[in-house]
């Protein structure tokens, strides 16, 4: 039997948390930036959208930010990413398509579709048509105001 050596890729495909080598020194480096990066993506949640990075300080490690479409300074070039701050660097996080955060700002949910951040539109109540039924009309407010208390529609 032949073996042949696997290369490994040094991260992982989809949000690059570092994986351990064989033989690697100071394995807790590696360990430490992989959960630092898994705690800011696991039930992601963004303060607001910024075109500049704000002036963070350590007392806010761990508050995220979704970078605008015209980042400036710190953040050009980084625009759609997640930035993360630690304390004192920023980690980004590039969307991948799906994947879900909350905008405690705007208090909505926001879904990465086609290479965009977006979020459910405004439904309007039930009106006009022949015949009304009263029951159907309270049942479709009352599920609408539920979306909208849980944040799956806009107020």
């Amino acid at each position: 039997m032949i073996f042949r050596r696997l290369k490994v890729s040094d991260a992982t495909f989809r949000f690059a948390l570092p994986h351990l080598h064989v033989a690697q020194a100071q394995k807790e480096t590696t360990y430490n930036e992989a959960l630092l990066r898994i705690d800011g993506l696991l039930h992601c949640a963004v303060q607001d959208e910024l075109q500049t990075a704000p002036n963070a300080t350590p007392a806010e490690s761990g508050k995220m930010w979704l970078i605008g479409g015209l980042p400036t300074g710190e953040w050009q070039g980084r625009a759609g990413m997640i930035a993360y701050w630690t304390g004192s660097a920023w980690r980004y996080f590039v969307p991948q398509p799906g994947m879900e955060i909350w905008h405690i700002g705007a208090a909505k949910a926001l879904r990465f579709i086609n290479n965009d951040w977006q979020s459910a539109q405004p439904v309007l109540p039930a009106a006009g048509g022949s015949v009304v039924d009263i029951e159907v009309r309270s049942q479709m407010e009352a599920l609408i105001g539920e979306l909208r208390a849980i944040g799956l529609l806009p107020s």
